[in-house]
Order: structure tokens, then C-alpha cells, then sequence
């Protein structure tokens, strides 16, 4: 794959970066699938992990006065108890497993926010289900953008504790994704592929310069936006994304 591949895919970082910031969410989905497509899962998984915690930390960081920081704790031990449970099985999903989780994980959030399930992660018990379960589909699918939001449909949160608290969770959920597949899964199942083969020592470190570039001026469009824009942006933009990443899923599998 050439530079001018590589340099395009940096645009895409920034792209999605703003993206997520502006929306809190689906970025990470567009910029997984494209991995997901020319990379081995573990090296997908690593290289978006690393950008993705870049990017978030880099949004929680700037919306910190914002974070619920007792949601972000119960959803963090959850998260540790799922990383847990995924680590049993030692386990890494085919490449069309992953799309195919990518692909549906907006309409499951779709359709359980339809059906009016009173998910609300400011509730403590609901909080350290959601870590679990937002643990295990990051580590199968990379994201767990779409899954999370549906957690947030129900709370009295503002456009920025929303964007700010799902920046935190989704950053630390990251860095056990960076963990799971770049430690844990070689040292589990005695085996150790090389990691990010074929893409060059430039890109990494420019990317993570980047992903917070887009986090500041997408929360700079966040601050201009109004609650009822946002709200209703986010669900129709993620359920294009998710269809166009099914019928990707689809083609890989055939």
C-alpha cells in the first residue's frame, strides 16, 4: 500500500475524529470498518484502539467539567468484568464476524430505543451492566459506540456530559481492547503474529497527532449545536453508517 494511501487514511482519522466529537459516537465505527478491511483483526484492533484512545481521551480531556465521573466508575468495573469473561475463551473473531457486528450493533440500539427500554447508566446497577456489556462488544466488533448510546436515551444529561462522559468510557474501554489484543491474546493462546505489518512507522504516531486535532474542533461545532439537532443527527447518521458497513460484512462473507 503506498504513502498516498496511508496520507488519505490520515484525513479519514481527523474526518471521524470530528465527527465523533460532534456526535459522541460512530467515527470509531467508520474508522474500524475501514481497518477491519485490509488489516488482521488484532491489528485492527490495536491501530484503532490507539487512535480511538487518542481521540477520546483527547475530547474528555477538553470536556472534562463535564464528565459524570460515578457513571464512568461503575461502567469502568463492569468493563473489567467483561474484559474477564472475553479472555476465557481467548478468542479472535474472523474478519466478517467483525463487520457483521459492526454493521447491526446501530439497529440493536435502534430497536431497543424504540421499543422504549428504560436504559439509564446514570443507575447503578444499569451502569456496571452496561461496562460488561459494552466490554465484550468492543472486543468483538472494536466499538461499542452505537451499544452505549442507547444507555444515554433516558438520563437528564446535556449534549456535553453526553459527549464528555461517553468520550471517558469509550477511551478507557479502548485501552483494554489495546491490551486484550496486543498482550493478553498472544500470551493466552501462546501465539505472537506480528502486529501492524505493512503499515509504516509515520503513520501511528501522526494519527495519534491528528485524532485530538479532530476532537477540538468538533467539539467546537458541538458547542454551537442545539440538544434537539444533536439528538436526532446521531440516530440517523449512525443507522446509514451501520447499513452501509452490513452490506460491506455481507460482501466479505460471500
Amino acid at each position: 500500500m503506498s504513502a498516498l494511501f496511508f496520507a488519505s487514511l490520515l484525513a479519514l482519522v481527523l474526518a471521524t475524529s470530528i465527527l465523533s466529537a460532534i456526535l459522541g459516537m460512530v467515527g470509531g465505527v467508520i474508522l474500524m470498518a475501514v481497518f477491519a478491511s485490509f488489516l488482521t483483526v488484532p491489528s485492527a484492533m490495536v491501530l484503532h484502539g490507539a487512535i480511538q484512545l487518542a481521540a477520546n481521551g483527547s475530547r474528555a480531556l477538553i470536556l472534562r467539567t463535564a464528565i459524570d465521573w460515578r457513571v464512568v466508575g461503575r461502567v469502568g468495573a463492569g468493563a473489567i468484568a467483561g474484559l474477564a469473561l472475553f479472555a476465557l475463551f481467548a478468542f479472535a473473531p474472523p474478519r466478517w464476524l467483525v463487520l457483521l457486528s459492526l454493521g447491526l450493533m446501530p439497529w440493536l440500539g435502534w430497536g431497543l430505543a424504540r421499543r422504549g427500554a428504560p436504559l439509564d447508566i446514570t443507575r447503578p446497577a444499569l451502569g456496571f451492566a452496561c461496562g460488561g456489556l459494552l466490554s465484550l462488544a468492543s472486543l468483538l466488533s472494536g466499538v461499542s459506540g452505537p451499544l452505549q448510546d442507547i444507555f444515554f436515551t433516558h438520563t437528564r444529561m446535556n449534549r456535553q456530559q453526553v459527549v464528555a462522559t461517553k468520550a471517558c468510557i469509550q477511551a478507557f474501554g479502548h485501552a483494554l481492547k489495546i491490551f486484550y489484543y496486543g498482550a493478553l491474546l498472544g500470551a493466552l493462546t501462546n501465539e505472537t503474529a506480528p502486529l501492524l505489518e505493512g503499515v509504516p512507522l509515520w503513520f501511528l504516531p501522526a494519527a495519534l497527532c491528528v485524532a485530538p486535532c479532530g476532537s477540538w474542533l468538533g467539539t467546537r461545532v458541538l458547542a454551537a449545536m442545539g440538544d434537539r439537532l444533536f439528538f436526532r443527527l446521531t440516530r440517523a447518521i449512525v443507522l446509514v453508517v451501520g447499513t452501509l458497513i452490513l452490506a460491506r460484512a455481507l460482501a466479505e462473507f460471500l
